[in-house]
């Protein structure tokens, strides 16, 4: 009865190469701010290339190997030569709804210096890489002489490579972030209801944007604008393509001093929580010509925020 058995489902293994060279690692969109992988930040399913050091145009070039992230961002290439490599995320990455649609990179590039995920990361960057894609630093492959787990490999997925450890290097990693914004109103309660009301929204006024642990009396802002003056949107503001972290507003002392936009207004006592409609966020501080006025600290993260 030999159509009763199924004799076809095999095991096919490769014997591990100790002369095999391999790179990887982690692919990641910063949620909280730190600059870092922490869990459940890895994007699967993030298309990876692999090139030699002399390729200029990986976008028209075809790659020595690809593969996918998984296993919460993680990607790997193994049974590589001695030699110089980067690593490429294609542009395709970036638009419609695949994984890193809508990402920016993380400032800054780390080298080819043996820090992880949890240190630094490796890609450029391009201000469009839904047209240009991501290119790692180029790195350098050779026996013996990769990153280990008992110095710097102390990342994500460090025991990939534990087999030959000194054979592969897993701190090539790629951080990126979700943009986020702030704003609204800056208004004079002029019926004293404690709340915006039509057409008291205050044009031109000086709005600076801090990190958390800054001080508005030594730090220079992130960012500074001003309010709308059109009719239609008078008052109003935004602060856009922010990376996620914890922030505060300031409205200078400038504002509240003569030739100001707000001479002689002070903070609405007793304000509450919420939109411009149910009160308003400023803390309450009876001396604005000498220290201006500030928000509480706020946190902004990506799909977290009111809508």
């Amino acid at each position: 009865d030999d159509n009763n058995f199924n004799l076809t489902i095999d095991f096919g293994f490769d014997s591990a190469n100790p002369n095999g060279l391999g790179v990887g690692n982690a692919i990641f969109a910063d949620a909280n701010g730190n600059n870092r992988f922490d869990d459940g930040e890895g994007k699967d399913g993030v298309d990876v290339q692999l090139f030699p050091a002399s390729v200029t145009n990986p976008a028209t070039t075809t790659p020595l190997a690809t593969t996918r992230s998984a296993s919460g961002g993680c990607y790997f290439f193994s049974g590589l030569a001695p030699g110089d490599y980067f690593i490429y995320l294609p542009a395709s990455n970036f638009v419609g709804t695949n994984p890193l649609s809508r990402c920016l990179p993380l400032p800054g590039q780390g080298g080819d210096n043996g820090l992880d995920d949890d240190s630094d990361e490796n890609g450029d960057d391009p201000s469009t890489p839904s047209v240009t894609g991501i290119k790692s630093s180029v790195f350098t492959l050779a026996a013996d002489s990769e990153p280990t787990d008992d110095f710097t490999e102390t990342g994500k997925n460090t025991y990939l490579d534990s087999t030959y450890d000194a054979n592969s290097d897993l701190t090539i990693d790629f951080g990126f972030y979700e943009a986020v914004a702030v704003g609204n109103l800056v208004f004079i309660d002029s019926n004293g209801n404690g709340f915006a009301d039509t057409l008291e929204g205050k044009g031109n006024v000086q709005v600076d944007l801090y990190s958390s642990w800054m001080d508005p009396a030594y730090d220079t802002p992130l960012a500074t604008t001003t309010t709308s003056d059109v009719t239609a949107t008078r008052g109003r503001f935004m602060f856009t393509g922010l990376r996620p972290g914890d922030y505060f507003l300031h409205i200078p002392k400038e504002m509240f001093l003569p030739g100001g936009y707000l001479p002689s207004a002070l903070g609405i006592v007793s304000n509450d929580a919420g939109d411009d409609n149910a009160g308003e966020n400023s803390i309450d501080n009876f001396q604005p010509t000498e220290f201006g006025v500030r928000t509480a600290i706020f946190n902004l993260a990506p799909g977290q925020e009111p809508f």
